[in-house]
């Protein structure tokens, strides 16, 4: 019976015994001689391959397995795997169910009809030692990868790196789709009397493996846009740089340092003043 449904076990089962027992509904409308009852799901392992966080195999179907459902689908075992990455193919995943005798079969799976129509059927539901593959996009477009970045089989938090001149430089976690100023707020806030207010660098590493570098000018009370205030993806850069000023207080404390420590920074602009 493994790999059988509870109503296909039925069929299957009444098939072999029917042979054995004679007429047992005789005379009796709606007489089914057989019944089974599922008392508790045995977990299911699960293989999952390509564009997830943590590729690899996985036990569902239980809590321990991180499901309280008897019935797991592509995207509970997607969630458990880490969720996609931004090279994920979510039009042409597969799920390969193996069969006693032949080849596997395969059920194609299209994401993004799922998300644009709401067809649920394309979240098809696994059986243990199904295999779930997500291929690499060969084309990476930018408002999909916006759009993607909110659906639940995507990682619920990104991280990013924030840093120069912030109160907390360092890598930051938030929601999909944060805004630069949201990073800026969650290292910090700039570093106010060092850092340059007026504009920050912002690098991006693209899926397909090019570097994105911008200048951008820096609005802390913008709304979301893509001029001064963009959308997030993991593993972006911000870099708050010093300004000018602290720029050459840093350089004068560096050279006077060792001359004499009573002679301060403020001592130095008094004497290049007169």
């Amino acid at each position: 019976l493994e790999g059988l449904t509870i109503a296909e076990a039925v069929d299957e089962l009444t098939n072999r015994y029917s042979p054995f027992i004679n007429n047992p509904c005789l005379g009796v409308q709606s007489c089914q001689f057989l019944t089974l009852q599922l008392l508790q799901p045995r977990p299911m392992r699960v293989n999952i391959t390509g564009e997830v966080n943590r590729p690899g195999v996985y036990v569902v179907g239980n809590p321990a397995g991180g499901f309280n459902s008897q019935l797991q689908t592509v995207t509970s075992a997607i969630q458990l795997a880490g969720g996609i990455t931004q090279l994920a193919d979510v039009r042409n995943i597969s799920v390969y169910r193996p069969q006693h005798v032949g080849d596997d079969v395969v059920f194609p799976v299209n994401f993004w009809t799922l998300l644009q129509e709401g067809a649920l059927e394309q979240d098809v539901v696994l059986r243990d030692g199904d295999r779930i593959a997500i291929p690499t996009a060969s084309v990476i477009d930018n408002t999909e990868i916006t759009q993607l970045a909110t659906a639940n089989f995507s990682p619920v938090t990104i991280q990013v790196n924030v840093v120069g001149e912030v109160d907390a430089p360092g890598i930051v976690e938030l929601p999909p789709n944060a805004s630069m100023n949201q990073a800026i707020l969650a290292a910090g806030g700039l570093d106010k009397p060092r850092a340059r207010g007026s504009k920050v660098e912002f690098i991006r590493l693209n899926p397909d493996g090019t570097v994105t570098k911008r200048t951008i000018p820096l609005e802390l009370e913008d709304s979301l846009n893509e001029d001064t205030n963009p959308a997030l993806r993991s593993n972006d850069i911000i870099i708050v740089r010093r300004s000018s000023v602290t720029r050459i207080s840093d350089y004068l404390g560096a050279i006077t340092a060792p001359l004499n420590p009573l002679l301060s920074i403020g001592a130095i602009f008094r004497l290049f003043g007169n």
